[in-house]
């Protein structure tokens, strides 16, 4: 089990981070660096723990940086330098709660590996959508909002859903803009697993739905939503689960 996020220099890590070769692709570089040093300091443990008990699996998880961290450890021992580490036959797995995204592949990853990655994501939770590629069209976004020149009592009018036509015409241009706005020079990294989404239902009373989702729903853009940090929670995850 790897622990999540736990200072502003980890907060920091999940975000502002650069990309480096990986298998057959690129992985976020400060988690991948984190993933193998953690493999280095346990894997006689585990080895000698999996040879004392024939048959059981290994479980790797995590919440935040700690699951992207575990979905890279998972990777290493599925398929790259580590892979020949554990005992002949020993199955892996991994259960990550609201991982950054960590790795895109210039090619489709192995069945057997992707069904090994269960990722669990809370609601709004807005670290699944993290990562340079995103901040960075994000920021786009913004700067095609300020090139519209809307003076403050417009921007105000907008955001209390005023009706007169000058403002819906506002909010149009204001949708043009943010729909065509772009950033070209992160890629955007994406979630190597069976994704599971837990999404609110309005009613009486507060339920979960879960349901399978894609990869590229929450790497795409970094949405700025009610609930987005308090849904990160590890908490909240285990009110969810529960």
């Amino acid at each position: 089990a790897v622990r999540g996020t736990f200072s502003i220099k980890d907060a920091i890590l999940d975000a502002v981070c650069d990309e480096v070769p990986f298998l057959d692709g690129f992985a976020h570089k400060g988690i991948l660096v984190g993933a193998q040093r953690i493999i280095t300091k346990v894997q006689d443990h585990i080895v000698s723990s999996l040879a004392e008990h024939p048959g059981y699996q290994l479980v790797v998880t995590g919440h935040s940086l700690g699951a992207g961290t575990a979905e890279l450890i998972t990777l290493d021992l599925m398929l790259g330098r580590y892979s020949n580490l554990l005992p002949p036959g020993t199955a892996v797995s991994c259960i990550a709660l609201a991982a950054p995204p960590v790795f895109r592949s210039q090619s489709a990853l192995p069945h057997r590996v992707t069904n090994a990655i269960e990722i669990y994501i809370n609601n709004y939770d807005c670290v699944p959508r993290l990562s340079l590629g995103s901040i960075a069209r994000l920021l786009a976004c913004m700067r095609a909002v300020d090139s519209l020149g809307l003076t403050l009592t417009e921007q105000l009018s907008i955001l209390a859903e005023r009706s007169d036509e000058n403002v819906q015409n506002n909010v149009s241009r204001l949708m043009e803009a943010v729909k065509h706005a772009r950033q070209d020079k992160f890629p955007m990294l994406e979630h190597p697993g069976n994704i599971f989404h837990a999404r609110k239902a309005p009613g009486e009373e507060v339920k979960q739905i879960m349901y399978k989702s894609h990869s590229q729903e929450f790497t795409d853009a970094l949405l700025l939503l009610d609930d987005m940090i308090v849904d990160h929670l590890h908490t909240s995850y285990e009110v969810t689960l529960q």
